[in-house]
């Protein structure tokens, strides 16, 4: 599945609704297996507004290509690496506790392909 299925309409929708309660959104990402070019623009400009409205955004379970286009497409500086997990429990204990990673989760997490070689 790519992450055309990903509806920026949808999530703002749903961000309005919770209002002043929400602090931060989780795109888990294990079930996407491709990000094209138009895609990585929409989420960049998704992280983007989300971060003019005061929330953190995270994404968890990006593995191969797809956590190889979020270096490679420029989503990753929006993002930042800190902000990149490799399970969703990972994100959500950071976001509680601001819980450091563990040594081989920040290894995994931040490590794109042109590392890797």
């Amino acid at each position: 599945m790519g992450i055309r299925t990903f509806s920026k309409k949808e999530l703002l929708k749903n961000v309005a609704a919770k209002g002043d309660k929400l602090k931060g959104v989780i795109l888990n990402a294990e079930a996407i297996s491709y990000i094209d070019s138009s895609a990585a623009q929409m989420l960049v400009r998704v992280i983007e507004e989300l971060h003019d409205r005061g929330l953190q955004f995270y994404i968890s379970g990006a593995t191969g290509p797809t956590r190889d286009t979020i270096f490679s497409s420029g989503i990753i500086d929006v993002l930042l690496k800190q902000y990149l997990f490799v399970q969703t429990k990972e994100a959500v204990d950071y976001f509680d506790n601001l819980t450091p990673l563990s040594v081989l989760s920040s290894q995994v997490a931040h490590q794109n392909r042109r590392d890797r070689n």
